[in-house]
């Protein structure tokens, strides 16, 4: 599935720009469809890949993980749908989990006490969890509508064995004892001025980071919430947490950011024709997925490795 902006040339980077949907939580190159369709033994499976899209995933490890399908017959006919399966990368086999009747943003995974689930988000506050046991609905709102002058959801993360979701309007939400969902967010803005989280990472609740619209960064420590200090007002859209503790960011507009301690600042890559959408670390690595390209920071310095990425985990 190609980049938001990824026809034409990019949009020029603003602090107001509308970022596309959120993406996945793992590396999707251009031809990962055609690369999972090859492999897949399943005939039937292989047949709904040729009108497949790949819209957001989570992984576990190098053995595979679950991911969000949606189908061209359907999306151009304006039908809502994502087809959730898992994929396991030594045989290429996939297996449907779940057919739902809304569009998956983001999705994330979490393991406790031995038990692997994994979680898929809709804008409107949907949520399935699924693991081995079956699948359930663990919807955020009880309306599957976001609640007005509020907006949508953009992404679900795991911050040490709990699940939180955030969106515009600074919402922030978590799954309390896996049952239910608790507002912990800041005071939003009612879109006065738009305000918005497209991203969050920590350890856990104790300790969180929340980034998005204009720039903002938010650190909630023990359940209250202070606004940082941001080196820009241009739209953050990831954020990982690195082992050496410090956390870094990206966004619109080649923007990449390093907090050491509490201090953000940009790392000035000379790549404003770049769109950073998402940003991971593996030990010591850190990987970014551009509207161009797959990245890595060497010594904080920008270094392509090629092929057009979505995003990665």
């Amino acid at each position: 599935a190609p980049a938001s902006n990824a026809a034409g040339s990019p949009p020029e980077a603003g602090a107001d720009r509308r970022p596309g949907p959120a993406r996945g939580p793992f590396v999707v190159r251009t031809p990962a469809v055609e690369i999972l369709r090859r492999d897949c033994q399943d005939r039937v499976m292989a047949s709904l890949l040729a009108d497949a899209a790949i819209d957001a995933g989570t992984f576990q490890g190098l053995q595979g993980g679950f991911l969000s399908l949606s189908l061209e017959s359907l999306s151009s006919s304006g039908t809502m749908h994502s087809l959730l399966v898992t994929y396991e990368t030594r045989n290429g086999a996939l297996r449907e989990l779940a057919h739902v009747g809304w569009k998956v943003v983001s999705m994330a995974h979490v393991r406790v006490e031995g038990v692997l689930r994994g979680f898929a988000l809709g804008e409107d506050g949907q949520v399935l969890r699924f693991e081995r046991a079956g699948t359930s609905e663990v919807p955020i709102f009880p309306a599957a509508r976001y609640p007005a002058g509020r907006g949508p959801l953009r992404k679900v993360r795991p911050l040490g064995t709990t699940v939180v979701a955030v969106g515009m309007d600074r919402q922030v939400y978590a799954l309390v004892d896996g049952a239910e969902w608790s507002s912990i967010g800041p005071v939003g803005t009612s879109a006065s001025p738009v305000t918005g989280f497209e991203a969050v990472c920590g350890a856990s609740l104790e300790d969180f980071t929340c980034a998005g619209w204009r720039g903002e960064i938010w650190r909630c420590v023990a359940g209250a919430w202070s606004r940082v200090e941001s080196p820009t007002d241009l739209v953050i859209l990831d954020l990982c947490s690195h082992p050496s503790g410090a956390i870094y960011g990206c966004g619109l507009g080649g923007l990449i950011l390093r907090c050491s301690g509490d201090v953000w600042s940009v790392l000035d890559q000379g790549t404003p024709h770049l769109d950073f959408h998402s940003i991971a670390a593996h030990g010591e690595r850190v990987f970014l997925a551009s509207n161009r390209s797959d990245h890595e920071l060497e010594d904080d310095q920008l270094v392509t490795a090629g092929g057009r990425v979505l995003s990665v985990t």
